[in-house]
């Protein structure tokens, strides 16, 4: 990761290509965790905001660290309430989905969408929803690969492999 770069004001970045062995992070609150231990499959989700679906948000590990990622949680919950897992983009790849760069930048900055040169998109169908028509298997195969890197509160098994 380059230190101190991923929410300065260094920016607008460009978009860049993101190497297969490289990791993305994403933030997963303490409440979506399953029995087993894992994220629910649920977390691997694009999201619809104002009736426009957008791809799964996740950081770059090239511009962000872990803590970078859990510390840019937005909303009523706070930080600490999340933990953070790790994929690796081939295997992503691999799922299929499509893996693209996508910082974000504005000047002067906003509050509500802060400055992030490792924002990361995951582009594909995730659900069966009529827009999206995806096996059931995509969030499973997303389960598969990814492991917890920092832990959400009550979940103390420390890094590892995949879970």
């Amino acid at each position: 990761m380059v230190a101190g770069v991923a929410d300065g004001v260094d920016g607008p970045w460009d978009r860049e290509e993101i190497p297969l062995e490289d990791d993305l992070y994403m933030r997963v609150h303490k409440e979506r965790v399953a029995d087993d231990g894992k994220p629910e499959a649920g977390v691997f989700t694009n999201r619809l905001i104002e009736g426009v679906r957008h791809p799964m948000s996740t950081d770059w590990s090239r511009y962000s660290s872990p803590e970078e990622t859990r510390a840019r949680a937005t909303g009523h919950r706070p930080p600490l309430d999340y933990g953070v897992i790790r994929m690796n983009v081939g295997d992503i790849e691999d799922i299929p989905q499509t893996v693209e760069h996508d910082p974000v930048f504005s000047a002067p900055a906003d509050p509500n969408n802060p400055n992030n040169r490792a924002h990361t998109v995951v582009r594909g169908a995730k659900s069966k929803k009529p827009d999206e028509r995806a096996s059931p298997k995509v969030r499973l195969r997303f389960r598969s690969i990814c492991s917890w890197i920092l832990d959400p509160p009550g979940r103390t098994t420390g890094q590892g492999p995949p879970l």
